[in-house]
């Protein structure tokens, strides 16, 4: 049978990176929010009973706030780059072919196999750059929209949004 719609997509490290930032950007934001929540209470805390002079507080705690930030995201692509390189399949058949049928799709390289009904998919992300198709909450297949025709474009784009009108 013949694919109603294939793309092809180089699974580089640029690429892993920004799925893993899209997939966790909520996360992100929570730790974020968390940050400035910390921030404000800390400086409060020290304007208030430690009579710190209010500016000084602020300064010195914004620092301190960046410099844990900047560990943070370091900590981060570490494990993002440790996780990317362990994958030894990958990165010698980095080039994966998504072909799409009626009711379902297949991944494949000469080294990987997967098939997912589109009823199976947990969630679709669209990106300016990318369509994240998520059979998981941790399992993601990266489709370029630079390597696709309009008309799959507008397939991904459909089936997007009945996969997505599906979830709770």
């Amino acid at each position: 049978m013949e694919p109603l719609f294939s793309a092809q997509t180089n699974n580089t490290f640029e690429e892993y990176k920004r799925w893993n930032y899209e997939i966790n950007k909520s996360k992100l934001i929570i730790i974020g929010v968390l940050y400035l929540i910390i921030f404000l209470l800390l400086s409060f805390i020290n304007i208030i009973y430690l009579k710190m002079d209010a500016v000084f507080a602020i300064i010195l705690f914004m620092i301190f706030m960046v410099l844990i930030f900047v560990v943070f995201m370091q900590a981060f692509n570490s494990a993002i780059k440790k996780a990317y390189y362990s994958n030894k399949a990958l990165q010698k058949c980095p080039v994966i072919t998504t072909e799409f049928y009626n009711d379902y799709l297949e991944s494949k390289n000469e080294q990987h196999y997967s098939k997912f009904f589109y009823e199976d998919i947990y969630k679709i992300v669209e990106t300016g750059t990318n369509f994240y198709i998520m059979p998981a909450v941790n399992n993601g297949i990266i489709i370029s929209k630079q390597n696709c025709r309009p008309e799959l474009i507008l397939f991904l784009q459909t089936l997007k949004n009945n996969v997505n009108s599906g979830k709770k």
